[in-house]
């Protein structure tokens, strides 16, 4: 059983999985989510708030620093994570 991965009740407008453990998500309820993959299970790592709305797409650059998230829709934010 998998969870709502959003708190509305829409299709997730974006999804990337960064590796086997890390999925990104974003919805039109205007959050960018991180979520922990174990075995048959899914857990919310974090969730922020993204002042995109309308998302249309969503691109992840990684290196061995940190994770640069690019959403665009009505506008666009960058998102930079350290790791």
């Amino acid at each position: 059983h998998i969870p709502f991965t959003h708190n509305s009740i829409t299709i997730n407008k974006a999804i990337k999985l960064l590796d086997q453990e890390t999925l990104v998500t974003t919805s039109i309820d205007q959050r960018l989510n991180y979520w922990k993959l174990m075995n048959s299970e899914i857990q919310l790592k974090k969730s922020y708030f993204i002042e995109v709305s309308d998302i249309s797409c969503m691109s992840v650059l990684e290196d061995e620093h940190q994770t640069i998230v690019v959403i665009a829709g009505s506008g666009f934010m960058v998102l930079k994570n350290r790791q």
